[in-house]
């Protein structure tokens, strides 16, 4: 089964996860999720949407990311996905 990896554990930064799956699957860990875990999501939705993906999982273990940064991993580890053989 392929699994990508992308981002740090760091403060400030965020871990991507993906895995095939037969549904789309979101499951976010985040030190600031009651704060911001609705947005959190809606990133990751709208990312994968834009770039058509329907059937993933998709794990983000977050420590404070800014959106921007949230973006740049998840399209970071879709690229790997892309060109993993």
């Amino acid at each position: 089964m392929k699994t990508i990896l992308a981002g740090t554990y760091d403060s400030s930064d965020c871990m991507i996860l993906l895995k095939e799956n037969k549904t789309l699957q979101i499951e976010i860990d985040s030190v600031v999720i009651k704060q911001f875990g609705r947005q959190i999501k809606e990133t990751i939705l709208d990312v994968l949407n834009y770039r058509g993906y329907s059937n993933i999982y998709v794990k983000i273990t977050d420590k404070g990311a800014l959106e921007y940064t949230i973006r740049a991993r998840l399209n970071e580890a879709l690229d790997r996905w892309e060109n993993e053989t």
